[in-house]
């Protein structure tokens, strides 16, 4: 589908007021975009008394996370770890990846959470390392609902949005909103509007107006944002072995569920989001009223740019390295290396089954799971061999003995074993 050209989007946020392009005040357009924010702020601050009381009474019954939760592949990982991106919960939207999904829309919430009910195998063992996964906030959300008794949005509303008087935000499909746009390689713009059918990680609509208003209440301590709440905010994570938590993707480390990084002695707070044809950053500094709140309805914009320049941040200093010595360019996969991924593969955990055969230097993948009501067909090809021998294709990266196949999609899904079963 194509939409019409894109619009220039941008506004300014002057003294707590929105302003157009040269300080006009404008009414700025709805945008719906997968704002992790909100999850984190929900248990940070929209629900303290849930969350904290409920992870209290955890603690003194002996109870682990996941008992307390029921089956849950956070194992014995904690709140904290969840916040803290810490607790090695693999990435649901990651994982529909691996299941041929493509528009998480389309999919159910009860079938992704038994996916992820499934699950008794985590990317790494909870505080040992910290990883970036929307499954974290997909365990905050699914806990919040079970500590309150309540639906996520609702509890939202009543505990974290109506007290900061933002209006136009929540969990609301329907809302009307601005469209998303992502350009098309022959020109022009499709509209791309589609909102994950899980919220936790994603799935919030707001308004640039309302996000000023979650600003202001966190630079004066108003209302939700207690000094104990705020001071969780800003606290970085911490491994098991009291090591900071610091994400490689991001290269900072991570408090209660923001990025926080110090220039020139300065603390800034910063969480950006991206899905379909949204893309969004917050950022500010810890100790001043400085930052900037850019929500962009075009996929191929870049809010990070964008809010550095109005902050006027200074830039980074770079960063010796040590010399690496040079990498070997991956070498094609051999047709032995293909031939040992042909067949039929099962993971027991998900549920998730592939049928594959040779094709033209890699492999077709017929893919079968609850997800989907019907089987979809991918192509893996340019299949390349990497310094220690797996297989890779983009994120996807494939190990393969005679009876195992482990699968990995980036650093948000490692190592997902699945079993060689008979056709």
């Amino acid at each position: 589908m194509r939409g019409r050209d894109a619009g220039d989007g941008r506004r300014v946020l002057r003294r707590g007021r929105l302003c157009g392009p040269r300080g006009r005040r404008a009414d700025h357009p709805r945008h719906a975009f997968p704002d992790r924010l909100g999850i984190q702020a929900v248990h940070g601050a929209g629900g303290p008394e849930a969350g904290r009381s409920g992870a209290r009474r955890a603690r003194r019954s002996g109870r682990t996370l996941a008992a307390r939760s029921g089956r849950c592949p956070a194992g014995r990982a904690t709140v904290r770890q969840l916040l803290n991106q810490t607790a090695g919960v693999r990435d649901h939207t990651s994982l529909m990846a691996l299941a041929g999904i493509e528009r998480m829309a389309a999919v159910a919430p009860d079938a992704v959470l038994a996916m992820m009910r499934g699950l008794d195998s985590n990317n790494f063992a909870p505080g040992s390392q910290a990883r970036y996964s929307n499954g974290h906030y997909l365990m905050l959300a699914q806990l919040v609902e079970r500590v309150s008794g309540r639906p996520l949005a609702a509890f939202a509303h009543e505990a974290l949005f109506a007290p900061l008087d933002m209006r136009d935000t929540g969990f609301d499909a329907s809302a009307p909103i601005a469209h998303g746009y992502r350009p098309l390689r022959s020109g022009g713009f499709r509209i791309a509007d589609d909102q994950p059918s899980l919220p936790g990680s994603g799935g919030l609509v707001t308004t640039a107006r309302d996000l000023v208003r979650f600003d202001t209440a966190f630079r004066s301590g108003e209302g939700v944002w207690s000094p104990a709440v705020k001071a969780m905010f800003l606290e970085p994570g911490r491994l098991s072995n009291g090591e900071t938590a610091a994400l490689p993707e991001f290269g900072t480390p991570y408090g209660a569920g923001v990025g926080l990084e110090r220039r020139d002695g300065v603390l800034w707070l910063s969480h950006d989001g991206g899905s379909e044809g949204f893309r969004a950053q917050y950022l500010r500094r810890a100790d001043a009223p400085v930052g900037a709140i850019v929500l962009c309805n075009r996929s191929d914009v870049n809010p990070d740019a964008i809010a550095e320049r109005l902050s006027n941040r200074t830039a980074p200093e770079p960063q010796a390295s040590a010399a690496r010595p040079p990498r070997e360019a991956p070498q094609p996969a051999s047709s032995a290396a293909i031939a040992a991924l042909v067949g039929h593969w099962r993971s027991p955990e998900t549920r998730i089954d592939y049928a594959i055969r040779a094709n033209n230097g890699g492999v077709q993948v017929t893919i079968r799971s609850p997800l989907a009501a019907e089987p979809v067909v991918e192509d893996w090809g340019g299949l390349e061999v990497a310094a220690d021998g797996g297989l890779i294709t983009g994120p996807l990266r494939l190990e393969a003995t005679a009876d195992t196949l482990m699968v990995s999609f980036g650093n948000r899904v490692r190592r997902l074993r699945f079993e060689r079963v008979a056709d």
